[in-house]
């Protein structure tokens, strides 16, 4: 199982580098969505980023279409690099994605998040209609905390991104840990 955080969109930039460097050791990627960063600070960290985890930069940041890490991207807007995912809320805007060229997309929300308010979420059957409809790996999110990935993992996702459960966490490091751990339970 995947498992990528994403940060919380109020850190800062010191705060990031370090909580990312604590919790990378157990994670696939980690996103940068910090939409209040200056250009100059989300290029620096991708030019410093020395991490074995893939650091992948939400199209939201300042200076994500000039960093040389992977981008995410909002539903609507194309492709123009190789390691690109995207946003989907529903099993046609995974299709689109993957015809696109998306090589993975991030499905959600799985469950009320706790970074923002939504409208409605996708609940167990709306991720795996989701999984079911795309080849590429489908990471869920929203939600998302330790003791829910047996759930998750059962709709068929590749993984899960959390925000929340990671960079809110008091110790970054162990809550990635014990995430990764619960993976490696679920997957034998």
């Amino acid at each position: 199982m995947l498992i990528h955080a994403i940060s919380t969109g109020s850190m800062s930039r010191t705060g990031f580098v370090k909580a990312a460097g604590m919790a990378a050791p157990w994670l696939d990627a980690v996103h940068l969505r910090e939409p209040d960063w200056s250009e100059a600070a989300t290029i620096r960290t991708s030019a410093e980023w020395r991490l074995d985890t893939t650091l992948l930069i939400n199209a939201k940041t300042p200076g994500a279409q000039k960093s040389a890490s992977g981008l995410h991207l909002p539903e609507p807007v194309p492709f123009h690099r190789k390691m690109a995912g995207r946003s989907v809320h529903s099993p046609e805007a995974a299709i689109k994605a993957e015809q696109e060229g998306a090589t993975y997309v991030i499905a959600g929300p799985f469950r009320n998040p706790l970074s923002k308010q939504v409208n409605s979420i996708l609940g167990r059957k709306g991720l795996e209609d989701i999984c079911q409809s795309v080849k590429i790996p489908v990471i869920a999110v929203g939600g998302i905390q330790q003791g829910m990935l047996s759930e998750v993992m059962d709709t068929g996702a590749a993984g899960i991104a959390v925000i929340s459960a990671v960079f809110k966490s008091d110790d970054p490091a162990r809550a990635a840990y014990e995430l990764r751990e619960e993976a490696m339970t679920c997957s034998t």
